[in-house]
């Protein structure tokens, strides 16, 4: 394809979206744009994304949301993530904050009444007051996935976000209530350079691993599983369930080591600090466990690296335990 095709294509899918066009002639539209969309032409993906935000600044309902989809394509198809987020984050965070005023407006509302039918009522008669929040709402999901795009493929990005924490604040009240939302607020809160001190519990060892793009427990613990056989002397997990993790795919594996605590469901950002020091507790199993590891960004590369060595706590012998650890 050439960037003529792709120019063509972009200003059909601007126009088709921006003039309610159906469902069906706006799949047509995006799947042309992404089909002669070429990640070498830099000038041509420029042009690409800059028509396609110039819709976006412009559009509401539906087309905002198409279009905002459509630059989140361009991105996981190799378009620069630096490039779409002015587009993508350009008041995002005040999208986010009139959605969470919509959904308190809507639990307000429903507050005798339970379940999502309940909600969904409220939600009927809380848009017809507030027409505004309501579209906010509506968009909210479309948004953060076209930030997870951007995010998930540039650590600058994420660097930038949360130092700004406009973002993060914004996301936070409704990452329970709407699941790409709660997507934007992992990627926001990746481990990317982050210390970490895991101490064994039987024997007290302790060690320092450092870890990058690093989203879940679950991934973590395959990493530190991997990293820690050797001065542990546990097992390895497969070789090619820690490529997958690192790959950004899904695999079971088996692990000799677990977490101490019920932590394994959450997010490293989330485990308790101390010194500027996350903290983790394992513990050495005497029979491999499975565990099915279903990575969280399959554009993040999470790794980990050894940065301290191991130290027994005083009193300590610092050996495997005879013992069987309650398992969690």
């Amino acid at each position: 394809m050439s960037s003529k095709d792709l120019s063509t294509a972009v200003g059909r899918l601007v126009e088709v979206a921006t003039g309610d066009g159906d469902d069906r002639a706006l799949r047509t539209a995006v799947n042309a744009v992404v089909k002669a969309f070429d990640p070498a032409d830099a000038k041509a993906a420029k042009s690409a994304i800059t028509k396609i935000g110039d819709g976006a600044r412009t559009a509401d309902g539906r087309a905002a949301q198409v279009l905002q989809l459509t630059l989140g394509a361009l991105v996981e198809a190799g378009a620069s993530p630096e490039l779409a987020w002015p587009i993508v984050s350009a008041g995002l965070a005040e999208l986010l904050g009139a959605a969470t005023r919509f959904a308190d407006a809507c639990l307000e509302r429903a507050k005798n009444e339970s379940g999502d039918e309940g909600f969904a009522m409220a939600a009927m008669e809380v848009a017809s007051r507030r027409p505004r929040e309501a579209a906010a709402w509506r968009e909210a999901p479309s948004r953060s996935l076209a930030a997870v795009a951007c995010l998930t493929r540039s650590l600058d990005l994420r660097t930038a976000a949360r130092a700004e924490k406009k973002l993060l604040t914004a996301a936070e009240p409704l990452a329970d209530a709407i699941d790409e939302v709660g997507l934007l607020l992992e990627a926001l809160r990746v481990l990317d350079g982050d210390t970490i001190r895991v101490t064994e519990e039987e024997s007290g060892k302790t060690f320092r691993v450092v870890a990058h793009e690093v989203a879940t427990n679950a991934e973590l613990l395959v990493l530190l599983a991997d990293a820690l056989a050797e001065p542990l002397g546990t097992p390895r997990p497969d070789a090619k369930a820690v490529a997958a993790v690192t790959g950004g795919n899904a695999k079971k594996t088996k692990l000799a080591i677990a977490y101490a605590d019920e932590v394994i469901d959450g997010i490293p950002a989330d485990l308790p600090a101390k010194n500027g020091e996350r903290l983790v507790t394992i513990q050495i199993l005497d029979k491999p466990a499975t565990l099915d590891v279903q990575t969280a960004f399959p554009a993040l590369s999470p790794r980990v690296e050894l940065a301290g060595g191991s130290k027994a706590k005083p009193g300590k012998a610092a050996r495997p335990p005879t013992r069987s650890p309650k398992r969690r």
